[in-house]
């Protein structure tokens, strides 16, 4: 298996344009580089990759990742703030135990950071995954990149931001019903999250926003052992995005939806439902 150093790991993240006072998000599939050299401890593993960040990232730079608890809106488990461990990861549940970072609250879709920026992406949020003010839309708004190691750089959460305020006819506003508790006192609901609806049985594609990133020229890549680094900054990623949605909006699909007429969203004229005479 291929091997890397950390001194290897510092240059590529370097490589793949990110420097002090970046804000990172950052999602991961670390097996697929191969081994770093001198590490067998997972945690010293984990710790080398968070320091390696800290160190490009500087002082004024901030790492995210996504600690998503798809448990709890699957299964209804109840989210307790400082405890629900997060689905998407390893490393992402090793930066949420760090004892300086910060989780947005959202039973499923949270992130966790650690840096400057932590509290302004991360406190007082709004109750959407995507919406204004969430923790997403902070990072788009504040030049955050999207940061990619053993992944390709098609598919991230910007995508589906980008899908939820183009406003595809494929996803809804879920509201979830799920106790949440913080410092374990309940936190007061709705808490909401653009989603896809399940029975359209959708496929997703994502070589249009594959073809048109890359084509642009908006992402740095970089070699890390077996495997690549790739960055995009959100903002430009986004305007890719939407502007493919504004062509076709089934563009990130293989194929459009087979919708029910009758039941939404295509639910048919409004008359003798909408309380107007």
């Amino acid at each position: 298996m291929k091997s890397y150093n950390y001194c290897d790991l510092v240059c590529a993240l370097r490589a793949c344009g990110l420097k002090q006072g970046d804000i990172a998000l950052v999602s991961t599939e670390l097996f697929s580089l191969g081994c770093m050299e001198g590490l067998r401890d997972r945690q010293v593993f984990y710790n080398a990759y968070v320091q390696a960040f800290r160190e490009v990232l500087g002082p004024e730079g901030t790492l995210v990742v996504n600690s998503y608890s798809f448990q709890v809106g699957r299964m209804g488990i109840p989210y307790e703030h400082e405890k629900t461990p997060c689905t998407t990861g390893a490393f992402s549940q090793h930066v949420l135990t760090q004892p300086d970072c910060i989780r947005s609250l959202h039973p499923v879709f949270s992130v966790a950071a650690l840096g400057a920026q932590a509290s302004r992406i991360c406190c007082n949020v709004s109750r959407s995954n995507y919406g204004a003010e969430s923790p997403v839309d902070r990072m788009l708004k504040a030049g955050a990149k999207a940061v990619r190691l053993g992944l390709g750089f098609a598919a991230n959460v910007f995508l589906h931001y980008a899908e939820a305020v183009y406003g595809v006819p494929y996803m809804y506003n879920k509201v979830f019903d799920v106790e949440v508790f913080e410092k374990g006192r309940p936190v007061e609901g709705p808490f909401m999250a653009v989603v896809r609806y399940l029975d359209l049985d959708l496929k997703f594609d994502f070589s249009k926003i594959q073809e048109s990133v890359g084509t642009a020229g908006v992402v740095k890549s970089s070699v890390l052992g077996a495997g690549q680094v790739n960055a995009v900054t959100a903002s430009d990623y986004v305007e890719i995005a939407i502007q493919l949605l504004k062509k076709d909006p089934y563009a990130f699909l293989m194929r459009p939806p087979s919708y029910t007429k009758g039941r939404h969203p295509f639910d048919g004229i409004t008359k003798g439902r909408d309380g107007i005479s």
